[in-house]
């Protein structure tokens, strides 16, 4: 965060910051949400340049989401073809799977609450009627430059 945002975000009202934060929030769960949309859709892989044509952001931060989804668990598949890096979901990750990983990762501001403990019994019983166990819930810590 540079020194003019952060000037900028001390001027602003504290309900006005809350809206502020929550708007690039959304805006941050929503990309991540259409790059695991595309990663599900290509059964080749996509690279970094065609994520970045999809998405329309920079480079950088396709590499932070990308980090971002193998934190929260959204397993990811990366292969080499012809020099070029391609992602693509794991073959143990589903839609339903990522959605189920996201909201866990939304969950985590509440993380002393009883509330993670419900969802987290939640998973455990979807998952125990699914043929395979959903991943493991990631670790409720922060990752200092991999907030949402």
């Amino acid at each position: 965060m540079d020194e003019q945002d952060l000037s900028s975000r001390q001027n602003l009202a504290p309900r006005q910051l809350h809206a502020r934060l929550s708007r690039q929030n959304h805006a941050r769960l929503n990309r991540l949400w259409q790059l695991t949309e595309y990663l599900n859709e290509s059964h080749r892989g996509l690279t970094v340049a065609q994520l970045l044509a999809r998405v329309q952001v920079s480079r950088a931060t396709i590499y932070r989401d990308i980090e971002l989804l193998e934190h929260v668990g959204v397993g990811l598949h990366r292969e080499t073809v012809n020099g070029e890096v391609r992602y693509r979901l794991g073959a143990n990750v589903s839609l339903q799977r990522a959605a189920l990983m996201f909201a866990r990762m939304m969950l985590t501001p509440v993380a002393e609450s009883s509330l993670l403990a419900a969802f987290d019994s939640v998973v455990d019983g979807v998952s125990s009627h699914c043929h395979r166990p959903l991943p493991s819930t990631p670790p409720l810590r922060p990752v200092g430059h991999l907030r949402l």
